[in-house]
């Protein structure tokens, strides 16, 4: 319903074999965190696509992007 108005954008997350590289590395490199798929795949579209991750998850303070930038967090810290 969403998505027919325009209200949300379907954007597939591992679409090139480049993407599913990131997504491993991310979760090799934070496998202490430990980083989930889904945390990931999250954290790639922010460095595709930019913008803020809404969540509750205080992991995303310790994640960053592939340039070390951090993520722009809207959530309790």
């Amino acid at each position: 319903m969403l998505v027919g108005r325009g209200v949300l954008d379907v954007v597939p997350v591992v679409g090139s074999i480049h993407d599913a590289v990131a997504v491993s590395q991310m979760m090799r490199r934070y496998r202490d965190v430990p980083m989930s798929f889904a945390d990931a795949c999250l954290v790639r579209l922010v460095e595709r696509l930019g913008g803020s991750v809404m969540t509750f998850d205080s992991d995303f303070f310790v994640y960053r992007q592939e340039s070390k930038k951090a993520i722009h967090v809207l959530g309790p810290k």
